[in-house]
């Protein structure tokens, strides 16, 4: 089967690349045909351009940009196609698929929706895709925990034309039932790379002890105090992996002592690299994100590992033997419905 693939693997994170190329192997290995679809707007480029454009916030520029040549090295591992610049070129292109998937990763978040090219953009819910090929919503996050009214609107009717809806936290079932849609609740790709895989990007020898972080967007004063508590708690050198390129975090999280971080994927990676970790959790605004570290915790039994402004965890022991078991488990939901969508008619 041809399928395009079409997600956030523009971004420069370690999880969204990291998602992209695991769905891309997952499927190759089922003997598909996969392309990325390189659809992304201008502003969403991170270019030496804007990171030397003055602003208060050129400090964070200038990180992102050399994070982003760094990251762009795995990322042309990606088969992808021409580049899109905006869902009018994309209604325009030429593409033919047997199936279109969309995600994983919080694609379908209220906020490129309603203003992703500075407009209303629905480009993640596949208006460009004839309805007799099949759309496909593989483990998509909302990145919230309700949806906005007017972003209900432009979205139900879209997902209404979708084949199979699947979608990666507990929250985004809700969503679906508060728009009349339905869909089940599945894994997030990274699951699917085998953990032996991943430590063939591991260096041979470990360094001397250290705890890494990986701490995503800058974070209040309250939530840097909990950082500073939880490495003192540890007591080893701090590496900051969060500027690294993908090899070098994937060793990282591999060596650690114990990783602190708010990064789902980063959480993921150190449950399939058995590396014990602590999860900081949101606040404000961004408090709707955390229903998707909760929902991946509970299926491992370690919501224990959760940092909340009120508690300051000593959580249990892990026994990766039994992580080991529920990680199949849970990469089965995934397996499971790629085979049921793509297999059905």
């Amino acid at each position: 089967m041809n399928i395009g693939l079409i997600t956030f693997h523009w971004a420069t994170n370690h999880g969204a690349i990291l998602q992209t190329w695991a769905t891309v192997r997952y499927l190759e290995s089922l003997g598909h045909k996969v392309s990325v679809i390189d659809y992304y707007p201008p502003a969403l480029k991170t270019s030496l351009k804007s990171a030397l454009r003055p602003s208060r916030h050129w400090l964070s520029q200038w990180k992102t940009w050399r994070k982003e040549k760094k990251l762009a090295v795995f990322r042309d591992r990606l088969p992808l196609t021409e580049h899109f610049s905006s869902l009018n070129e994309l209604g325009h292109a030429s593409l033919s698929f047997d199936a279109v998937l969309c995600g994983s990763d919080q694609i379908w978040n209220y906020h490129f929706l309603t203003r992703g090219e500075g407009r209303p953009t629905p480009a993640y819910f596949l208006p460009f895709v004839p309805d007799e090929t099949k759309k496909i919503a593989l483990a998509v996050s909302f990145g919230c925990e309700s949806y906005p009214e007017n972003a209900a609107a432009l979205a139900a009717p879209l997902i209404d034309r979708f084949f199979r809806v699947s979608v990666r936290e507990k929250s985004g079932l809700s969503i679906l039932r508060s728009m009349g849609q339905s869909g089940v609740l599945v894994a997030d790709p990274v699951s699917l790379i085998p953990a032996g895989d991943l430590k063939q990007f591991c260096c041979c020898e470990a360094p001397s002890s250290f705890t890494a972080t990986c701490i995503l967007r800058s974070q209040p004063k309250a939530v840097k105090r909990r950082i500073r508590a939880l490495l003192r708690r540890e007591g080893h050198p701090v590496r900051d992996l969060s500027l690294l390129s993908m090899e070098d975090w994937i060793s990282g999280i591999c060596h650690a002592e114990t990783v602190v971080t708010n990064s789902f994927h980063c959480t993921l990676m150190c449950l399939k690299l058995h590396t014990p970790f602590y999860v900081l959790t949101e606040e404000g605004a961004l408090s709707g994100m955390n229903d998707r570290l909760v929902s991946l915790l509970s299926r491992f039994g370690l919501t224990d590992r959760i940092v909340s402004s009120d508690s300051m965890p000593t959580p249990s022991p892990i026994f990766w033997e039994a992580v080991d078991e529920a990680m199949e488990q849970y990469s089965a939901t995934l397996k499971n419905f790629i085979h049921e969508a793509l297999m059905n008619e």
